[in-house]
């Protein structure tokens, strides 16, 4: 009995023996046959399991896509009121030395021509690494500048570069505010920084061609004088501009600001910037006389004269020199809002520029501030 115990014993140890034999240890168990071997054996490890991207930014551009438009550009924009404007980033960068576009788009243009959409890649935080945008509004450190283009001097615009936030995300939508805004973005991966031009390419006349640039209008009437001058919402005023800092949405004057709606809206075939607009189109006048504080107009001859009015017409402050548009024509008497009684009187609202960004006010609110009831309308 004792024998066949130990017999079974026996061939228990043996069986065990060669199993523990067999199997091959772990690479915590190896015993390394030079020093080098066990440190090689990690480098290759973490390379497989962590495999290293090199990505190099190269530029960024600003792109907009109106409503829902199919191609995106890289250049301003210019939309009406109820449009929804997305602006977002698109970085070129070199990606293990392959030209890559990063955008949240699968069609964009840079440049004007078509990005092939084998280059355009999605930004995977997993693989590349975290990638950080920081928004700029382009502004000017004030809201009134003056020129004397007679002697060639043009007075410089101090920009300011200021941040309104940052984020992650790569689309932004642009929505409800009138006017024209200029913007800037920074992106930040590791080390890395590029943006988009910024205040720093103003050129001797202020004018801001590289910086991307959004102008808002109103579309209340479908394209009028009025809706058009609504760009310049958020521009300074700038006594004497040039014909390029209106064309290129920099600044205006009071003059120049009626000229741009007139043109654009077709009422004139050339907005003659310096010249003013009584001299030009004396037929145009409809009244030249006083509105008085008690809502009446009278002529030169101090006679009472019911004048009429509309959205458009030009409003010149006569003896101060000042233009501005009627904005909406408004009744005073009247308690519900938006009545109106097709009379000029100094309920009116007037759209205008003075020392200041564009304002929409009572005319009332001009002739006491000017002192200068001598008004004189033109319509074309």
């Amino acid at each position: 009995m004792n024998h066949c115990r130990k017999a079974v014993l026996f061939w228990i140890v043996m069986v065990i023996c060669l199993t523990l034999s067999c199997r091959k240890p772990s690479v915590s168990e190896q015993t390394p046959g030079n020093p080098n071997e066990l440190e090689a054996h990690s480098r290759v490890s973490t390379f497989k399991d962590n495999v290293k991207i090199n990505v190099q930014l190269q530029e960024i551009y600003l792109v907009t896509r109106k409503n829902d438009e199919t191609f995106d550009y890289d250049k301003s924009v210019e939309a009406l009121f109820a449009d929804v404007i997305s602006v977002y980033p698109v970085i070129k960068a070199l990606v293990d030395d392959k030209e890559t576009y990063f955008s949240d788009f699968d069609s964009i243009r840079i440049n004007g021509k078509v990005v092939p959409i084998d280059r355009i890649k999605r930004w995977n935080s997993e693989k590349y690494g975290k990638i950080e945008f920081f928004w700029y509004e382009i502004m000017p450190e004030k809201l009134s500048y003056q020129n004397n283009l007679s002697e060639g001097k043009i007075d410089k615009i101090e920009y300011r570069d200021v941040l309104t936030f940052s984020s992650i995300d790569w689309e932004q939508v642009l929505k409800g505010e009138l006017g024209t805004r200029r913007f800037k973005v920074e992106v930040k991966y590791n080390s890395q920084r590029i943006s988009t031009p910024g205040k720093e390419n103003a050129n001797n006349e202020n004018l801001l061609p590289e910086v991307f640039r959004v102008s808002i209008r109103e579309n209340k009437e479908g394209g009028d004088n009025v809706d058009y001058m609504t760009f310049f919402f958020n521009l300074p005023y700038i006594w004497g501009n040039s014909r390029n800092q209106v064309e290129h949405f920099i600044g205006v004057d009071c003059q120049d600001l009626a000229w741009f709606g007139l043109k654009e809206a077709g009422f004139v075939s050339e907005a003659l910037y310096d010249h003013h607009i009584h001299d030009v189109y004396r037929k145009k006048i409809i009244f030249d006389g006083y509105v008085m504080m008690d809502g009446r107009t009278i002529r030169k001859d101090s006679t009472n004269v019911d004048v009429s009015i509309k959205r458009g017409d030009v409003v010149r402050l006569a003896e101060y020199g000042h233009y501005g548009v009627i904005y909406k024509d408004c009744d005073k008497q009247s308690k519900v809002q938006e009545s109106s009684n097709g009379k000029l009187d100094n309920s009116d609202l007037v759209i205008h520029i003075l020392f200041d960004k564009p304002r929409i006010e009572s005319l009332g609110t001009l002739i006491w501030r000017y002192n200068d009831n001598h008004i004189q309308i033109f319509r074309f």
